[in-house]
């Protein structure tokens, strides 16, 4: 992203705040080459300025624009934006960090990038431009503007009203609404909205930003409204397809017809079954609640990208107080090396152990914190529980209560200094028995699923409860879903047995919902690994995430939800006592009896619990 040689950069004061702003000069004719000028000011003292939230685009296809009245180079997406933020009559000011930040100066940028949640507190208005509009877009937003405008909608229904009757007409108007739900699709899997830095852009104003296509400006609750209202919206088509049968004899018309029949039956499959506003949604609501800490942001943002893996940490560094202050940026450090410094914070500063049930950990030691290899106690902050594979039920409400009686042990989190070895409170839960792993194939995995179950309760062993084991295994391997509370078990079993037939799965299976639910929840089973709990006297199983071994210790700290797997990693400090064991963390773990509803009486195991003192690990 190199700038010409031709365009130089006055130098920015950091200590007085100094940032810079782009005047995007007026045009009436909407085809000129962009004309813009830059300015320095202090945030202490800024005038009134907007912000542009967009995605850079391929930073190798660049097109010329005049900067100062020089030739500058800016991405094409970029020049399409300022094309469209450009005024006919008056100038335009506003903040964009391709222009306003020297790209290619490191030391500034250090200084720049923690400026930004303030440059987008500060603004006016800030601009999440989504891209250029299209036929299909352009419907959207004519839908979104009628819906809207109670006005806009009557005029609308009187010229339908008004229009001549015709089976092509009829068409016309399913055609454009079927071109709306196609745009409509389009703005909400936009790149913009998969990009890490415009999370904390589209979040930090303090009014909602007005997003953009083209020049058409609109706001994401009417794009939601409208996206939840589709299907309805859609139904009268569907069932008054009839009223557009196609002309006998005439090919032309009868294949026309068949194409909107295949339009409708996609749109509607897309809208009901994918849902594509459910994430996007939740993730959008959710950022503008407000979050607590940083590792429910990582959490939140686990399926953003970058171009630089820093700004996987250093994008979001606004969203928290006081993490940037105590890990300034700096693009000299490895990825590996903030990674750790944000797991310091997240447990030392914001005391939340759970950091380590939201995300996966490495298989293998990774990494090269000054010199080293990074500690297994640094997740996989690209792999986060809750979105990819895996997603384990709360700890019950009364576990939690109870550990508040522990609240010292719980925060005396902290570091060997030099040896990245972290000292971790938490109590034993026990050692794991691998009794399986799971297979790749969902056919196979149906099958061990049913060996289980249908293997004598006394199998399980180890003082485990032998009542309703059938039920509890169920429960344990389908705990990621809600199928054990929609459907009852004997249901499940039928589906399985169909499911894992040598001749395939028929087709009621197929089509049945228990069948359509296991074959969408069984893949998630695929490499877990099933296991019994030995050294602890209740017994108990559960199925374990990451490469879970015999012999691995389970433990469970104050604020965690589930139980986190350590091994021994065979290092002993010569220095100290030789015998004291350090531990890596190695993966995730569900554990029947603690994570289900414990009713008015804890399970045997959280009673267990209970009784059990917390101990210190070394973890490295």
């Amino acid at each position: 992203m190199d700038h010409p040689d031709a365009f130089s950069y006055s130098p920015l004061n950091p200590e007085a705040v100094e940032i810079r702003l782009l005047t995007i000069l007026p045009d009436r004719n909407e085809k000129s080459s962009v004309k813009c000028t830059l300015q320095t000011v202090s945030l202490n003292n800024a005038p009134e300025f907007e912000a542009l939230s967009y995605v850079w685009g391929s930073v190798t296809e660049k097109v010329g624009i005049t900067l100062d009245d020089i030739p500058f180079q800016v991405t094409t997406n970029l020049e399409a934006a300022l094309k469209c933020l450009r005024h006919a009559r008056k100038k335009r000011f506003i903040w964009i960090d391709f222009i306003c930040i020297d790209q290619n100066n490191l030391k500034e940028k250090n200084t720049q990038l923690p400026l930004m949640g303030r440059i987008y507190k500060d603004a006016t208005a800030v601009v999440a431009w989504l891209g250029p509009i299209t036929s299909n877009t352009e419907q959207t937003m004519a839908m979104i503007k009628r819906r809207e405008s109670s006005l806009a909608g009557l005029f609308h229904d009187v010229r339908l009203a008004v229009r001549p009757w015709s089976q092509k007409a009829r068409r016309d108007d399913i055609g454009s609404i079927l071109d709306a739900v196609q745009g409509f699709l389009d703005i909400v899997s936009a790149p913009y909205w998969g990009r890490i830095w415009t999370f904390q852009e589209y979040y930090l104003p303090a009014k909602l930003p007005v997003c953009m296509v083209g020049r058409v400006p609109f706001t994401l609750p009417a794009l939601v409204d409208l996206g939840l209202h589709f299907a309805e919206i859609l139904r009268p088509f569907m069932d008054d397809l009839d009223k557009v049968a196609p002309r006998a004899g005439d090919a032309a018309d009868i294949e026309n017809h068949r194409k909107l029949q295949g339009r409708l039956k996609e749109a509607t499959q897309r809208l009901t079954q994918s849902n594509p506003m459910q994430d996007f949604a939740h993730d959008i609501a959710a950022s503008r609640k407000g979050l607590a800490s940083f590792a429910e942001v990582l959490d939140l943002t686990v399926q953003r990208q970058c171009f630089n893996p820093l700004d996987r940490f250093y994008a979001l560094y606004s969203m928290v107080d006081g993490v940037q202050n105590k890990y300034p940026v700096d693009y000299e450090y490895t990825a590996d090396e903030v990674a750790m410094q944000i797991t310091l914070w997240i447990l030392i500063y914001e005391g939340i152990d759970f950091v380590f049930n939201l995300f996966h950990f490495y298989d293998e030691p990774h990494g090269n914190v000054a010199g080293y290899r990074s500690p297994s106690w640094v997740p996989n902050y690209r792999d986060a529980t809750s979105r990819t594979s895996f997603r384990f039920k709360d700890l019950d409400k009364s576990l939690q209560d109870w550990e508040q009686e522990q609240k010292e042990q719980m925060t005396n989190l902290s570091v060997l200094l030099g040896k990245y070895v972290l000292r971790f409170w938490a109590r034993r839960v026990g050692t794991t028995r691998v009794v399986f792993k799971f297979p790749s194939e969902t056919a196979e995995i149906a099958r061990q699923v049913l060996h289980a179950v249908k293997e004598p309760p006394a199998e399980w062993g180890n003082g485990v409860d032998e009542a309703n084991m059938a039920e509890r295994l169920i429960w344990a391997f389908l705990a990621h879903g809600s199928m054990q509370q929609m459907f009852p078990v004997n249901d499940i079993l039928n589906a399985l047995e169909e499911l894992s037939s040598s001749e395939g799965p028929s087709d009621s299976a197929l089509s049945s919902a228990v069948g359509k639910l296991l074959l969408r929840d069984l893949p998630l089973l695929a490499g877990r690994t099933v296991f019994q709990l030995a050294d602890c006297t209740t017994g108990g199983f559960g199925v374990g995430i990451g490469n879970i071994q015999d012999g691995d210790l389970l433990i469970l700290s104050g604020k965690m939800t589930n139980p986190i797997a350590l091994r021994d990693s065979g290092f002993r400090d010569i220095d100290t006592d030789s015998d004291v064991v350090h531990y890596r963390m190695v993966g995730n773990a569900f554990v029947e009896g603690i994570a289900e509803d414990q009713k008015d009486l804890p399970t045997p195991l959280v009673g267990e619990l209970k009784g059990a003192k917390f101990e210190e690990f070394l973890i490295w």
